[in-house]
């Protein structure tokens, strides 16, 4: 068994006798709950029901003698003796409820409270020894039942204490076998280490025992085995590695002077590349001076062809304003030809209607002096032609309203003629304007017209010198790219002759390091054997 479930195994054990002895104590204490609750439902209270009754009846006794020597009213003591009458007799059967074995105590006091309220004090006596009885044997049992309550928790006390110590004893003997368990192999294992560290590789460890410890001595004992194998194998190994080292250090100063003479040879082509490198350079130098020149013109190039097909695209934009002009300008000119037709219709229409109120006037003129006449026959012919006369009157007043009517509708038509003929003279003016107007119009298209055929022809030649620019750009660009890429290669070429002179330094000073490890390791085996050596196996 290993030692874990010997662990598990113990600590269940501690456990459920720790879970046995809480039940224990818990079944106890309930019981001791329950005593406790007898003795407060029932002895108490009846204590209590017996020591309210005793009272309740020294109450009635005393407000029945106030009533007899006069000290209170007739009306107030009946009341207030019916009412501890009524108390008594509560209390008693309460008593009865919670006592059923004292019926017979109880049916006495019933019928003797009954001759005590009749008057008769013998009765009261012997309520009074009752009820004294009643209460002392109610505190006996309490008395008794606290008695056993202390005893019984004296005795649980006594228990609870035993098993605690057979815990204590069990736990404290399963910790000396456990610890006896495992300080036990834990010794032997120490013993035979200190005997493999004396140098002594050939006692033999063995633990009778399946558990973790039984399992670390057989590591153990593999180990102490392989550790003897291993010191036999370095006891031999330490011999080759002397005669390597001998070996070694000869091939250490053959390889020191080679890298003298690869030092040399690397440092004569360092200088050659160093030199590549200076020429590469500059000539990267002046085809980026050529490149940027190159780059410029483009840039500048790139600037004009895109001002010229900007001066193309404001060239047609203003063609086509101007076309929209010359429509607006045709569309303005027919207006003005027909509103100077109708202003020419209206000036003849005027002209008809002055000619009405010519006639017009006329009339009313001869209406006038048609009333006149009328007026003047009508006072000749006396009272016979009053009524005419009267006729005559309105007659040739409404004659004067059309005359002077007709005059403002003449003046209104004379100033309508003369506004009609200042309109008629500036629409004929502004008709001239608009055709001048038109002529310009036609000549500024022309004019656009010319200026983006010419605008178009410096485009394209833009572009075309644009698009050799470019060209010249891509070329120089790759020519620099080709330098850079040489420079590239003269500075790597550069940097891996310096590389190679680092390294061959590096080499020369690893083979001295080398050389004098050499003579270290050498020495490290000679102390090696002689350590070795010491060991039995």
């Amino acid at each position: 068994m290993n030692i874990r479930k010997k662990f598990f195994m113990a600590f269940g054990l501690v456990v459920l006798l720790f879970l046995t002895t809480i039940g224990f104590l818990n079944l106890t204490i309930s019981k001791q709950n329950n005593k406790v609750i007898a003795i407060k439902d029932n002895d108490l209270q009846s204590s209590l029901i017996a020591v309210d009754l005793q009272q309740t009846l020294s109450n009635y006794q005393l407000v029945s003698l106030l009533g007899a020597v006069g000290y209170s009213a007739k009306e107030n003591v009946s009341q207030q003796t019916s009412q501890l009458s009524e108390h008594f007799t509560e209390q008693l059967q309460r008593y009865r409820q919670i006592n059923q074995e004292a019926e017979k105590e109880t049916d006495k006091l019933l019928p003797l409270f009954k001759q005590f309220k009749a008057g008769d004090q013998k009765a009261g006596e012997e309520i009074t020894i009752l009820i004294s009885g009643i209460k002392d044997s109610n505190i006996e049992r309490i008395q008794t039942g606290l008695d056993e309550a202390v005893e019984s928790n004296w005795r649980a006390f006594k228990q609870a204490m035993s098993f605690q110590a057979i815990i204590i004893i069990i736990v404290v003997t399963l910790c000396v076998y456990f610890s006896e368990s495992i300080t036990r192999p834990i010794r032997r294992l120490i013993k035979g280490a200190k005997v493999i560290s004396e140098g002594r590789l050939t006692d033999n460890l063995y633990i009778k025992s399946k558990d973790e410890f039984g399992k670390l001595a057989e590591i153990f004992e593999k180990m102490r085995l392989n550790l003897a194998d291993f010191i036999r194998t370095s006891q031999n190994t330490t011999l080759l590695v002397l005669e390597s080292a001998d070996n070694l250090t000869q091939s250490m100063i053959h390889s020191e002077r080679s890298i003298d003479q690869i030092n040399q040879a690397i440092q004569e082509i360092e200088l050659g590349t160093l030199n590549q490198l200076q020429s590469t350079q500059e000539c990267v130098q002046a085809v980026e001076e050529m490149a940027r020149g190159v780059a410029q013109i483009t840039s500048s190039t790139s600037v004009v062809a895109d001002n010229s097909i900007l001066s193309e695209r404001e060239s047609e934009n203003g063609k086509v304003l101007i076309e929209k002009v010359l429509e607006h300008a045709q569309e303005l000119k027919n207006t003005i030809t027909n509103c100077a037709d109708s202003l020419k219709r209206l000036e003849k229409r005027s002209i008809a209607i002055s000619d009405v109120v010519i006639l017009i006037k006329s009339v009313a003129s001869q209406t006038n002096l048609l009333a006149l006449n009328a007026s003047i026959e009508a006072a000749r012919a006396g009272e016979q032609g009053r009524g005419f006369e009267v006729v005559a009157s309105e007659i040739r007043k409404m004659s004067l309203q059309v005359t002077h009517s007709s005059n403002h509708i003449w003046e209104i038509v004379s100033s309508i003629q003369e506004n009609l003929v200042a309109t008629v003279n500036q629409m004929e003016l502004g008709q001239c304007q608009i055709e001048q107007t038109e002529v310009s119009i036609l000549e500024a298209n022309a004019a656009f017209e010319t200026i983006m055929s010419r605008t178009m022809n410096i485009s394209k030649e833009i572009q075309e010198i644009s698009a050799a620019t470019q060209e010249m750009q891509a070329g120089t660009q790759q020519v620099n790219a080709s330098i850079q890429h040489l420079a590239a290669i003269a500075g790597q070429s550069y940097k891996g002759s310096q590389d190679a002179v680092e390294q061959s330094r590096y080499q020369h000073s690893i083979i001295k390091e080398n050389n004098n490890f050499t003579c270290q390791l050498r020495e490290s085996a000679a102390d090696l054997q002689a350590t070795i050596t010491a060991y039995k196996v």
